[in-house]
């Protein structure tokens, strides 16, 4: 028996070593630096430099213009509605979350919740709630929630049944549901007709397959905006999208957070959605521009230009592509504080 368990240990073993070398961050300060200033003709111009090292750099600058400031608690709902494997995924993207904002120098924290949790959510208008495919919540939370988030808060809905006040053809009658939001089955068919929105090339987003996409005119009737990748079959379907309701913004996603985990699981999800929430996304109003590089060994520097419509915050970021260089930089700014800004 003792025999038999050496070539598991092993694996064990191996197995933290590569996780430990995915999750370490960059050297102190992680190596990113980043300042932002305002021209007299209202363009933001972003300076950043990355410090060279043995690994590969692969960087991306990016900033753009936010509406609104929202860095608050993260909530998941885990009901009893959800599917076994929806639940475990849930408790594993709360751990990503936990052992990963930290290393992005990030005091962001997630902690799991049901039912009973949801007043402490709706009464936190800087809070974000993560909600899973087939939670389906009674029908009567459907207007708190809305109001809610009407008032500043974040819901995050992952597939269908995923957000109360939608309704779509395969999660039954929704009496109080406000919006319809059409989830259809998709075969990936290795990326045929698929494209990439601005923002999920701009932060490398990785939940790229997800098996039930949403009907990407439902999205835009919403007022939304298309924020991940689409596909042709027929119609076009979209994997994720914002809409501003109020102060708040619903952040939708397609489901069902099924298997290949590295393209439609929590660990890509955990990706995706640390780089959103850092840098404010659902919140983004304007103007967006990045720029990408890479280099090994040799340092990275450059200047990102924004030009600025209106918006009275904005989001500047580096983000590293690359597991092994584990690194992230965000500073938000209201572009009144900025050097020049007090004149845009």
């Amino acid at each position: 028996m003792k025999r038999s368990l050496l070539p598991l240990l092993s694996l064990a073993v191996i197995y933290l070593a590569v996780s430990s070398i995915i999750l370490v961050p960059g050297p102190d300060g992680n190596g990113m630096d980043l300042s932002a200033r305002v021209e007299a003709d209202g363009t933001l111009i972003m300076d950043y430099s990355v410090e060279g090292g043995a690994y590969e750099r692969n960087v991306t600058a990016i900033a753009l213009e936010v509406n609104r400031m929202h860095q608050g608690p993260i909530y998941v709902l885990i009901n009893d509605n959800l599917e076994f494997p929806v639940r475990v995924s849930l408790h594993r993207l709360a751990d990503h979350f936990n052992n990963e904002f930290s290393l992005l120098g990030s005091d962001l924290r997630a902690t799991v919740i049901n039912t009973d949790g949801l007043p402490r959510v709706f009464s936190n208008y800087q809070a974000t709630l993560i909600c899973g495919p087939g939670a389906d919540l009674p029908d009567y939370v459907a207007f708190p929630a809305q109001q809610w988030l009407e008032r500043g808060g974040l819901w995050v809905g992952i597939g269908s049944g995923s957000v109360p006040f939608i309704y779509s053809t395969d999660n039954g009658e929704r009496p109080n549901a406000t919006m319809k939001l059409e989830f259809v089955a998709m075969d990936f068919d290795s990326g045929e007709g698929m494209s990439s929105s601005p923002m999920a090339e701009a932060l490398a987003l990785r939940y790229v397959a997800p098996d039930h996409p949403f009907l990407l005119n439902d999205l835009k009737t919403l007022g939304g905006t298309s924020i991940g990748y689409e596909f042709v079959r027929g119609e076009r379907l979209a994997t994720a999208g914002i809409v501003p309701l109020g102060r708040g913004s619903l952040l939708v996603l397609a489901g069902n957070m099924t298997a290949p985990p590295l393209a439609s699981g929590e660990e890509v999800l955990a990706w995706d959605l640390e780089r959103m929430l850092l840098l404010n996304v659902p919140w983004w109003s304007g103007n967006m521009r990045f720029e990408s590089d890479w280099t090994t060994g040799a340092g990275i520097t450059g200047s990102l230009e924004l030009p600025l419509t209106g918006s009275d915050y904005v989001s500047c970021g580096l983000f590293s592509n690359s597991d092994a260089y584990h690194a992230v930089r965000v500073e938000r700014f209201a572009v009144a504080s900025l050097p020049g800004g007090s004149t845009a």
